[in-house]
């Protein structure tokens, strides 16, 4: 078994949190996930130094970061607000962890987010985001800071839509990317810790190929103990994986977060359109 290949070890878990109650279910999550794993939580809130800034800039007539309320900014009324809002997530993450019976610690930094974040994330095994998270708009869909932390975290991923956690059955896409095997070792992990059950998605643009992969995953997967199911898919695009991931009910999927059958834009299409949680593997 090659690098990419061996199994994933989890022994601490990021959370970045930007507001509540928006960011509740990524908190809740992120417990669970610890106390799945036994791994220890890091809860981080970032004072974004770039809001500041903007705060007292004379031509911005208005900045709402934790409500709809408008009014014109200033930086005192903004550290005003980012002091409220870190005691607010500080005292949901503990009250998480205490449910959870996990061990973590909450940090607060300011700096712009991206860096802040991947730097925590350096020292983590997994990093977990919320899907809409400094988003302006507010929507449903990635914002641009996910984006770039998905393109350069070092970390294996946890992309959570807005109320979702993580649920069964654990759904794995499976192709010959070099992260594949790693991708399936994590799912099966997942789903060793839950109801064994594991959906495998076998991704092949041939029909041919679809045996051959599910050879390897029966030979990777010997003696786990696992409920699996497999689903073969021929054409590897957002719309169609995110109508499967429908139709089979899968409540977390886990795939390779680089070098796979979807990758690039087209992978940030996918996490736009799925409803459920989704797990980068790197």
């Amino acid at each position: 078994m090659n690098e990419r290949e061996r199994e994933l070890v989890v022994r601490r878990i990021v959370v970045a949190v930007e507001s509540l109650p928006r960011d509740m279910s990524a908190l809740e999550a992120a417990a669970e996930l610890a106390a799945r794993l036994q791994a220890e939580l890091l809860g981080l809130f970032v004072e974004d130094s770039d809001l500041l800034s903007l705060a007292d800039t004379p031509f911005v007539g208005e900045i709402s970061v934790f409500s709809a309320q408008s009014r014109r900014p200033d930086a005192r009324e903004m550290e005003r607000q980012f002091r409220a809002q870190a005691r607010r997530i500080r005292q949901a993450f503990e009250e998480a962890m205490a449910r959870a019976e996990v061990r973590g610690t909450f940090r607060v930094t300011r700096g712009r987010v991206k860096t802040e974040v991947l730097t925590a994330a350096r020292e983590a095994d997994v990093l977990i985001l919320g899907k809409g998270g400094w988003n302006v708009a507010r929507s449903r869909r990635l914002g641009r800071t996910i984006r770039a932390l998905l393109a350069e975290a070092p970390a294996s991923t946890l992309v959570l839509q807005r109320g979702a956690g993580l649920d069964v059955p654990v759904g794995v896409m499976y192709d010959d990317s070099p992260l594949a095997g790693r991708a399936l070792m994590a799912a099966a992990l997942l789903a060793r810790r839950d109801d064994e059950r594991l959906t495998v998605f076998l991704v092949d643009g041939e029909i041919d190929e679809f045996e051959r992969l599910r050879n390897q995953v029966t030979r990777r997967l010997a003696g786990r103990g696992l409920d699996v199911r497999y689903r073969a898919i021929t054409q590897c695009d957002a719309s169609r994986l995110a109508r499967v991931m429908q139709i089979e009910t899968v409540g977390v999927l886990v795939m390779p977060g680089q070098d796979a059958s979807i990758q690039g834009e087209a992978l940030l299409a996918l996490l736009d359109e799925v409803e459920v949680p989704v797990l980068l593997v790197r």
